[in-house]
Order: structure tokens, then C-alpha cells, then sequence
């Protein structure tokens, strides 16, 4: 009854216009400054009309109300731009943004709007904090959306 109910409920969120999607899993022990998360869009992007959204899943222990983040994005192995973007997690009095189930919170962030084919095939995520280390991040992803 859980698998059909698994079932059901992956194959609502496809229809609603998700036509990539790709989360990592970040260690307990933390995010690395040096640790970057790769992902590979060479064969995804084949609509004109997609989004990049960002996607990332946190705990309710996460001390801060911001994470920065530095995206590069590659094509043949070359570095074409990169972007530094600072993802609002919560707000001034601490009330987590996203929606959360238990003590896990996932957050949506739009990147890129109109992603046309082939204007990269690699993504590259690292976090851009000053401390070396940061923990209570479970895990990062990248979605390519239908364009509302």
C-alpha cells in the first residue's frame, strides 16, 4: 500500500512539469568548503521553456538564516559564467521559508529562467560560507521546471 501511495505521489510531482531533478546527499558530518557537487545536464535540457531551480533540504538545527552558494556552469568542460547567490532560509524572527515535514525543511530557489538546450551540460555547486565546514544541510539539488 506504501509503494502505490510512493508511486502515485512521484509520478504527480513528474506531471506537474518537473523534467529533471537530482538531489545529493550531504554527509552528517557537514559540507565541506572544498566539496563541490557536480551534476550533469548534457542530455536534460530539451525544452526551451525549463527553469533551474535550485532545490535544498535542511534541518531545524541549521544555525543561520542564510546559506551562500557559488554555481558554476560548464560546457565541454569549460567554465562559461558562474553566479553567487545567497538563499534566504528564514526569516528575521527565524521562521524556516519552504515547506517542512518533521524537523526537514526543502526549499525551492529559481536560478535560471528559459534554459535553452545546449547552453551548458555541467553544473557545479559549492558553499560559499566563511567558516570551512557547515552542517544541518541534508541535501542539494538542481530541477530543470516548466516555465509557468
Amino acid at each position: 500500500m506504501f509503494a502505490l501511495l510512493f508511486a502515485l505521489l512521484v509520478s504527480a510531482c513528474s506531471s506537474d512539469g518537473v523534467y529533471f531533478s537530482d538531489f545529493r546527499d550531504i554527509d552528517e558530518a557537514g559540507w565541506a568548503k572544498q566539496q563541490s557537487f557536480d551534476f550533469d545536464f548534457a542530455d536534460s535540457i530539451v525544452k526551451p521553456e525549463s527553469d533551474l531551480v535550485l532545490q535544498l533540504r535542511h534541518d531545524n538545527y541549521y544555525p543561520y538564516r542564510n546559506l551562500y552558494v557559488k554555481i558554476d556552469y560548464f560546457k565541454n568542460g569549460k567554465q562559461v559564467s558562474t553566479s553567487d547567490v545567497n538563499v534566504a532560509l528564514a526569516d528575521k524572527f527565524g521562521n524556516w521559508y519552504g515547506s517542512g515535514l518533521g524537523g526537514l525543511y526543502q526549499l525551492t530557489v529559481p536560478l535560471r529562467s528559459k534554459v535553452a538546450p545546449g547552453q551548458f551540460d555541467e553544473v557545479t555547486i559549492w558553499h560559499n560560507l566563511r567558516q570551512d565546514t557547515v552542517k544541518n544541510i541534508a541535501n542539494i539539488g538542481l530541477a530543470l521546471v516548466k516555465n509557468e
